[in-house]
């Protein structure tokens, strides 16, 4: 084995600090943009896999290189972050006023997807994980101050994901894609997730909103479609009413009662609203108090409610469910 070649003390101090002939000067915007992309001179270049090799082993026998097993002090820390503050802020940034071609951003997401990503297979270690949580996490006990949460606020008001990215997203965690398909939590870990939120431990614990919030939310809530698609019964309901030959709407927002919501299915020919309830989501065979309130408050109000449980769905067939319609009618 080569012996391992290190810098004496007295060396490191005649290129520390102000005794380095660098000391106080910054490279200018010209010669970052000199020496940056196809200008640098390894532009498309790679070392190596003999080059990376001897550097791996050259750092794992020399005990002296970089910082391996070291860490800055605070105050080393703290000049560190006050000399680059401000560097790349606004003009001084090379990507002031640029942005990355789509194909850029592709090879950008390529280049670190799947196998490509040096964390593809790794998991933390016990220690690790300790290490980053609890009081030892360096965010705990810290807020964000009000400010900042008001520029977050700010740049991201009014910005809307296309139809398109909307889908992506959604095919992205879709059954095996999904990181958790599949699988399921244990009751120990179950408990520990109602046991976040709930309680004091809930941010909004104790508090209330106020009218013009709710009238906010339930606005908002109008125009939203939930869910984003419709279920399995929802979708047989739906072909039986097309072969039968009627016009309906889906998730119409039913404004007209005191507790509003957006009903499965509207057919405004009969003023007849179906709902096709999930055996599971609505408690068969009981079923849930609020859809009981709504129930009561349609038909107060003018219209005829047709309330299906999921296994009478499933069990229907179109002569069975003409009969149901006829009957309503």
């Amino acid at each position: 084995m080569s012996k391992c070649w290190s810098w004496t003390e007295k060396s490191k101090e005649k290129v520390r600090g102000k005794n380095n002939h660098n000391y106080g000067t910054h490279l200018s915007l010209e010669s970052i943009e000199k020496r940056s992309g196809k200008n640098h001179p390894n532009y498309g270049k790679h070392l190596s896999e003999e080059t990376r090799i001897k550097i791996s082993q050259n750092a794992k026998i020399n005990p002296n290189y970089g910082m391996k097993g070291k860490h800055p002090s605070k105050a080393t820390r703290e000049k560190l972050s006050k000399s680059h503050k401000g560097l790349l802020n606004g003009e001084k940034n090379p990507m002031y006023g640029k942005t990355h071609s789509l194909e850029s951003r592709k090879k950008m997401s390529k280049a670190t997807r799947g196998k490509n990503n040096h964390n593809y297979g790794k998991h933390w270690s016990k220690k690790m994980r300790e290490r980053m949580s609890g009081k030892n996490h360096y965010l705990y006990g810290k807020h964000m101050p009000q400010e900042s949460k008001e520029k977050i606020s700010k740049a991201h008001k009014g910005f809307h994901h296309s139809l398109e990215t909307k889908e992506k997203m959604s095919e992205s965690r879709r059954e095996e894609n999904n990181g958790f398909y599949g699988k399921h939590h244990s009751e120990k870990t179950k408990r520990k997730i109602g046991n976040i939120n709930s309680g004091k431990n809930n941010g909004f614990y104790g508090k209330t909103h106020t009218q013009e919030t709710i009238n906010k939310i339930k606005k908002m809530r109008a125009k939203l479609i939930l869910p984003m698609r419709d279920t399995k019964i929802e979708v047989k309901t739906q072909d039986l009413l097309r072969q039968l030959g009627f016009d309906f709407f889906t998730h119409q927002y039913m404004k007209e009662i005191e507790h509003g919501y957006q009903c499965d299915i509207l057919i405004p020919a009969l003023n007849l609203v179906i709902e096709c309830d999930g055996d599971y989501w609505h408690k068969y065979p009981v079923g849930n108090e609020i859809d009981h309130i709504r129930t009561k408050e349609l038909l107060e109000k003018g219209f005829k409610v047709l309330r299906l449980w999921g296994r009478e769905i499933r069990a229907l067939d179109l002569k069975g469910f003409e009969d149901i319609i006829t009957r309503i009618r």
